[in-house]
């Protein structure tokens, strides 16, 4: 016998962009916690797998940290190989 489908809305209306991504990334952790109970259920929201994808990157995983870090040092090596 299935079950009817239970359907949840969400209406923030007072929540900032950062608090909004960070409720997302929570949701997603618990829905793929559930799934290990076999209980599947599916996150609806604009940009969501951008928003998740970004939350689940990891330190190593910020190639643009890497690119500023590598210009600092460029820069740092121009400044200190000049003669005044």
């Amino acid at each position: 016998m299935r079950k009817k489908e239970q359907i949840v809305s969400i209406d923030a209306t007072t929540i900032t962009d950062k608090q909004w991504s960070t409720l997302l990334i929570e949701l997603n952790l618990v829905r793929e916690s559930y799934a290990r109970s076999n209980i599947h259920w599916v996150l609806k929201a604009p940009n969501i797998d951008k928003i998740i994808k970004w939350g689940k990157r990891r330190p190593s995983d910020n190639s643009s940290s890497q690119v500023s870090n590598e210009r600092k040092s460029i820069n740092e090596s121009k400044g200190n190989g000049s003669s005044d």
